[in-house]
């Protein structure tokens, strides 16, 4: 879809962001309005991926963090499972459950809107503040922290292998049970066979004798 949107387009929606970015006036604030320059026209671009081209556009990042709240940051899985939904290595192991929709793919349960975004955005404005460093170093230690060993989501796979082997192991039980249960029946019928054939042997025999 974002394939469609025309180049003409494009270059003047992602002009009109950089001017925004660069406004003094702006500087510092929610981009909201850079934003929507971009989400509104292109077709396929919401608030993460217009977050990730005015981070591209803004990007100030030069290993040490300038700390002043420059920079924009891009609205990832990762950040924002950090920051805003406070999963994080020793951190509460209950918040793990309510921040990944059910099954096992993974996602986030989130809905990617612009108030999302503006809860991230104040986090990381929060962080780089305190600790003067830049979005991007913030976006790979949420990436390490996500992916590099976050307990409870270790914790949480963990408990979910530990219930699909105890299932399994209860229908490789129960299977089992029912063979050897049909297993009993059938060498019961068995010995009845036999008995029966042997009855049936020793009358014949005697009815041979009488005769």
């Amino acid at each position: 879809m974002i394939r469609s949107n025309p180049d003409r387009l494009v270059r003047e929606a992602t002009g009109s962001a950089f001017r925004l970015l660069g406004d003094a006036e702006l500087r510092g604030t929610f981009p909201g309005t850079a934003l929507e320059t971009l989400t509104g026209p292109l077709r396929g671009v919401g608030p993460a991926t217009g977050s990730l081209v005015l981070s591209v556009l803004l990007s100030s990042d030069d290993g040490e963090g300038d700390g002043d709240g420059q920079g924009v940051p891009f609205y990832s899985d990762d950040v924002f499972l950090w920051l805003c939904l406070r999963v994080f290595p020793g951190g509460d192991l209950g918040r793990v459950g309510k921040a990944f929709k059910p099954g096992k793919s993974g996602e986030l349960n989130v809905k990617y809107t612009v108030g999302e975004y503006r809860q991230l955005w104040e986090a990381v404005r929060r962080l780089r503040a305190r600790l003067g460093v830049g979005c991007a170093e913030i976006e790979k230690v949420a990436f390490v922290a996500r992916f590099g060993g976050v307990d409870g989501v270790a914790e949480k796979e963990e408990v979910e292998e530990e219930e699909e082997e105890k299932e399994k192991e209860g229908i490789n039980l129960q299977y089992t049970r029912g063979k050897r249960k049909r297993g009993k029946n059938e060498e019961e019928e068995e010995k009845e066979k036999e008995k029966e054939q042997k009855v049936g042997v020793r009358r014949s025999t005697r009815r041979r004798g009488g005769k």
